[in-house]
């Protein structure tokens, strides 16, 4: 619960200070990355199609980001050096992926609707404080 309220709070955060179109093409990493960390934490095995098409997934993100400009091939490695906010990204791609394999061991230890409950509940405890501490107006006009 605690590392999925990090995620709920560094994802907003990160897309505030980039370009949603640089950071959410890092998101079709979670996948790749979910295979390496379920595999380590919970001894899951991807299948062969199973690593094809989270590899399909990342190759058409990175064409989809090379084809947004013509900065050429080695634009999204060079935005990653550059920007720190796509850094930033990949860093909560990262966490995000080490989460869910252990998202899925709490499912298994319980019913699937109370871990829901709980860690919806989880969330609220731990960021009420937090948006209760932020006591800045939101400005629409930004």
């Amino acid at each position: 619960t605690v590392a999925i309220s990090i995620v709920s709070i560094l994802l907003p955060y990160a897309l505030k200070h980039t370009d949603v179109s640089l950071a959410m093409p890092l998101t079709s990493l979670v996948p790749v990355l979910t295979i390496g960390t379920a595999y380590f934490a919970i001894g899951e095995q991807p299948s062969t199609m199973g690593m094809i098409w989270a590899l399909i997934i990342v190759v058409g993100s990175y064409l989809l980001y090379v084809g947004k400009d013509t900065k050429g091939v080695w634009w999204p490695f060079v935005a990653l050096a550059t920007h720190k906010w796509s850094l930033f990204m990949l860093g909560v791609c990262v966490i995000w992926a080490i989460v869910n394999p252990f998202a899925k061991m709490a499912m298994h230890a319980s019913n699937d609707m109370f871990y829901i409950a709980f860690s919806y509940f989880g969330m609220l405890v731990l960021l009420l404080p937090l948006f209760l501490s932020q006591r800045a107006s939101i400005d629409v006009n930004r």
